[in-house]
């Protein structure tokens, strides 16, 4: 099983995934996990994904755009035959587990 994870922290993803039963997974070859940086999707010239929230509060919301580049990036690829999985899968939350980002 092939896992893509898009993620504003992918070394946290990176490390977990290689100290657990995961990482006996992956060398064992059973699974792979690959995780990419959700800032190289980000379109403005500061590179940030999050913004406060619209009329205040605590915390900060993710940017609709850069979650709109990633599934763009997402489909192209999937056209390709880059990504083995079928159109349907790509809906709003699947975009968090599926990318494969050929540079």
């Amino acid at each position: 099983m092939n896992f893509h994870v898009v993620t504003l922290f992918p070394g946290v993803i990176d490390s977990y995934a290689e100290a657990s039963i995961l990482g006996r997974a992956q060398k064992d070859k059973k699974l792979s996990i690959k995780s990419y940086q959700l800032r190289d999707f980000v379109t403005n010239k500061w590179g940030r994904a999050d913004e406060r929230p619209y009329g205040g509060g605590p915390g900060m919301v993710l940017q609709v755009d850069v979650f709109q580049s990633v599934q763009c990036q997402m489909r192209i690829h999937l056209c390709r035959g880059d990504i083995g999985m079928s159109e349907n899968r790509l809906h709003g939350a699947e975009i968090r587990s599926v990318l494969h980002h050929v540079r």
